[in-house]
């Protein structure tokens, strides 16, 4: 017996659980945590963080030498 409910026949996607989505993510952070170590390690072994200090004092002094060169350049050519 019904209490006067009309029953509507929808056509629903299948029930998913929205946590499913976890099994799909914990996989995919487990591949790109390993590829970040597995990089940063190579990284280490080709000696990428041997000199950390002289690129940036290199960018310092190295316009003096430039500037130098130039104004040597200029002279001869305006003699």
């Amino acid at each position: 017996m019904r209490c006067g409910y009309s029953v509507i026949t929808v056509a629903t996607r299948p029930v998913v659980n929205p946590m499913d989505i976890i099994y799909l993510l914990i996989p995919i952070a487990l591949l790109f945590t390993a590829l970040a170590v597995k990089l940063f390690f190579w990284a280490v072994d080709s000696k990428q963080f041997d000199d950390l200090d002289s690129a940036g004092q290199q960018i310092l002094f190295n316009d003096d030498a430039k500037k130098t060169d130039r104004s040597e350049t200029e002279k001869s050519n305006h003699e």
